[in-house]
């Protein structure tokens, strides 16, 4: 039955244009960013300490990605989070094969040959060799690399702390310590620095 004269006015009910949509392109960093909302609003936990951490931006660190002699981009981002942290790594222009990051002791990088970033940095009680605390991960033919994992041992805010070293991406499933002007498996470099706010903000609006 087709729809009756709108009563209250004694007119037919009008047809309203939809209001245009400005669209965007998908950012190649869509990914990254959902995976950084996840981290920092998706709990279901109400606990009040929980929403004053999260609404300082406390225990949050990123590491803009430079790359060492390729064309790698992309950003690491920290978040303190239980015993650990939660490490999220997104890169791209990668070569297929396995790769691994590690902390460094320096909070520097070097593009050329990423020797300012010092030996591989771990916490002195861990059980674990400092180039072996974050796994490998795989990089498919696409070249992207998309990995969260939960590293026990170290933290933001609390000690170990990370804040005061580098982070570098390392080509193989090995970590070394470069020798001055002799090649290595150095892929990208990142020095942390505090997450900004409106780095999520933007994309939860």
């Amino acid at each position: 039955m087709p729809p009756e004269p709108n009563r209250a006015t004694g007119a037919a009910a009008r047809v309203v244009a939809a209001p245009r949509v400005r669209r965007f392109p998908v950012l190649a960093c869509a990914p990254f960013a959902l995976a950084l909302l996840c981290l920092s609003g998706c709990s279901t936990n109400n606990d009040p300490s929980s929403a004053a951490a999260a609404a300082e931006r406390r225990g949050n660190l990123q590491a803009p990605l430079q790359g060492v002699g390729s064309a790698v981009s992309g950003r690491v981002v920290v978040v303190d989070k239980g015993d650990g942290i939660t490490l999220t790594l997104v890169a791209s222009n990668l070569l297929q094969g396995n790769y691994r990051l590690a902390f460094h002791e320096n909070p520097k990088c070097d593009t050329r040959i990423g020797t300012t970033a010092g030996p591989v940095w771990g916490p002195a009680n861990s059980a674990k060799l400092p180039g072996e605390l974050i796994p490998t991960v795989y990089v498919g033919m696409a070249g992207v690399v998309n990995l969260s994992v939960h590293i026990s041992g170290v933290h933001v805010d609390g000690e170990p702390s990370i804040s005061r070293h580098s982070i570098v991406l390392h080509r193989g499933e090995f970590v070394d310590t470069p020798l001055p002007n002799l090649p290595n498996n150095y892929i990208a470099c990142g020095v942390f620095e505090n997450l900004q706010p409106s780095f999520l903000d933007d994309f939860a609006k």
